[in-house]
């Protein structure tokens, strides 16, 4: 059960932005109920715990209850191109990947 967050939006469109910062933007795919967090800082350490951070508290979501949705992390070629192409994942999560150091 997450915060019910397309109850404030106005309009129900499919890809939903649900937070766009400096370092990440956070996206909503209604169609495969999926989540999508893209770095966009090349400070990734910095920007997956900020994008991760905002993930949970715009869900009002435990981590052990982020691990059990859809959620795939990246970083575009643009920011890094040693850490793009590449599904992250959440940090916290049995499935998370680390971030290359050399990033």
């Amino acid at each position: 059960m997450v915060n019910n967050f397309l109850a404030r939006l106005s309009d129900t469109q499919e890809d939903v932005t649900l937070r766009e910062e400096k370092t990440y933007t956070i996206l909503f795919y209604a169609k495969d109920q999926s989540f999508f967090i893209g770095l966009k800082d090349k400070d990734l350490v910095t920007a997956r715990k900020e994008g991760e951070a905002a993930l949970l508290d715009t869900l009002d979501i435990s981590k052990e209850d982020a691990c059990k949705l859809r959620v795939s992390l990246t970083v575009p070629f643009s920011v890094s191109e040693n850490a793009a192409g590449v599904d992250y994942g959440l940090s916290f999560c049995p499935n998370g990947r680390s971030l290359p150091k050399d990033a």
